[in-house]
């Protein structure tokens, strides 16, 4: 990847970052208005809690993720991943319950660049198993590029959501008695 374009990649990771670190940002020291002890649960009771402060300590945790990463934090790297626990660390700290691999499903598809631009063919498998990038491939495909969506890899994805959906009703079948005491 040439300099500017990973530099370009780099500032993308960032901004796309910024805006859950800018949302569930907290304060770190404790006010008056007691943010680390209170349910922070609308946008005016967040907002009071962040401060230019704790942006900037965020900015300087990524930059040095970066910095230790080869000056990187793109997709696909070391540096993103580091990035990534980073940003869900912060959110666990705050109290959020957040579904990390559902996340990371999600930034990891490939809306905004194609599966073909990835450096290796074993980094393109390993992201055609997301089942997302599969159905934006293929709708991408048909919408954009007047072709044939790949009927192999939708036909993978089918049969391993068949699969987890076979497995997930068997389980529950097995294990519904017990769902009544936990609820």
């Amino acid at each position: 990847m040439k300099p500017k374009r990973s530099m370009l990649a780099a500032t993308g990771v960032g901004a796309a970052a910024a805006p859950f670190l800018l949302t569930f940002s907290i304060n770190a020291a404790a006010g008056p208005n007691g943010c680390e002890s209170r349910t922070n649960n609308s946008t005016a009771t967040l907002l009071e809690c962040v401060t230019l402060e704790g942006v900037r300590q965020h900015q300087a945790a990524l930059q040095e993720i970066a910095d230790a990463n080869g000056g990187t934090r793109v997709s696909a790297t070391p540096g993103y991943d580091r990035s990534v626990d980073y940003v869900a660390g912060k959110l666990r700290d705050a109290g959020y319950v957040v579904s990390v691999l559902l996340q990371m499903l999600i930034f990891l598809t490939p809306i905004f660049y194609p599966v073909e631009r990835l450096p290796t063919a074993a980094l393109q498998a390993v992201m055609r198993l997301n089942p997302l990038s599969v159905v934006v491939e293929s709708a991408r495909a048909v919408i954009m590029y007047d072709r044939t969506p790949d009927w192999v890899w939708l036909g993978v994805v089918t049969l391993v959501g068949l699969a987890a959906l076979q497995l997930g009703y068997v389980w529950f079948m097995k294990t519904r008695r017990g769902f009544a005491d936990v609820l």
